[in-house]
């Protein structure tokens, strides 16, 4: 089990501030009866409290759920793991991305097949907790709820969680959708995916437009600390050309050739969290609205 590569989520719902929950005298909203329904590709049948809102993140994996206080997350998933994995995971600190870490406080508690556990949280502009909530199935995987509330507001936070958990279904994975001819030269056109790296106090984004009449704009910016030295603020543009290759089950080749005939390739293979170029995980952005 892997309770990390959950950016996509925090992407979603980047705006609202998970990064920077509020007044510990604000208490987390409880869970009133649920509107709507999240049905991810995964299996997993998430009711959305009535307040909420919910959104499945791109990878068909986990979905992002904000509360109606603008402050209390929830990040939820369906995952492969075995209760002694589910422990072992449990037992160690999760990157969440964006420089948000959650660390164990003590040993997480175990009743029957549910896993619960309380963290600290770093990398919030301000003070934040943390509860994981995992309940093991029979079938070798897990519903796995992680929370986000601000300190003081934990223990509403948990039983939201309780309530989310007990209310949630596993349903056979959905069937995919067949890949189109052409592998990944189809896959990828019209795109718009970014990835999103953090070390401390250091940011980098890069974003990458694929058009449908394969032309393709790229942007890349950064900045922050880097050990204790500041690096500046940077930025960088390129466009020109792409085309891709392989087929979707295998690595495919991506290759970018700017306008002054400079070419770079990196290798694309899709993974159970997504796509993935040179090793590094990309998710996918807003709608393409650059180009076609």
């Amino acid at each position: 089990m892997r309770l990390v590569g959950v950016a996509a989520p925090l992407v979603l719902f980047a705006t609202l501030a998970l990064a920077a929950p509020g007044s510990a005298q604000e208490p987390a909203p409880t869970a009133p009866t649920a509107q709507t329904v999240l049905t991810l590709p995964s299996g997993l049948v998430l009711p959305v409290p009535d307040g909420w809102r919910g959104q499945a993140a791109d990878d068909g994996v986990t979905a992002g759920l904000v509360g109606p206080d603008g402050e209390t997350t929830v990040i939820a998933s369906l995952q492969s793991a075995t209760r002694e994995q589910v422990m072992a995971q449990l037992a160690s600190p999760i990157d969440l991305g964006l420089g948000i870490v959650l660390t164990p406080i003590e040993r997480a508690q175990v009743s029957a097949d549910e896993y619960v556990g309380d963290y600290a949280v770093s990398g919030a502009t301000q003070p934040a907790s943390g509860v994981v909530l995992v309940r093991a199935l029979p079938d070798g995987r897990a519903v796995v709820f992680i929370g986000i509330a601000p300190v003081g507001a934990v223990e509403p936070a948990r039983r939201i969680l309780r309530e989310m958990l007990a209310s949630s279904d596993v349903r056979e994975p959905l069937a995919a959708a067949p890949a189109a001819a052409g592998g990944w030269a189809n896959y990828l056109r019209g795109r718009y995916i970014v990835r999103l790296y953090t070390s401390g106090n250091y940011r980098e984004k890069h974003e990458l437009w694929l058009c449908s009449d394969g032309t393709f704009l790229s942007a890349l910016d950064g900045g922050g600390f880097t050990a204790g030295v500041a690096s500046g603020a940077f930025g960088s543009n390129r466009s020109g050309d792409w085309s891709a290759s392989g087929d979707l089950a295998a690595a495919g080749t991506l290759t970018l050739t700017s306008g002054n005939g400079q070419s770079s390739q990196m290798t694309a293979r899709m993974d159970a969290d997504g796509l993935y170029l040179n090793g590094e995980r990309w998710l996918r952005g807003d709608e393409n609205t650059r180009c076609r």
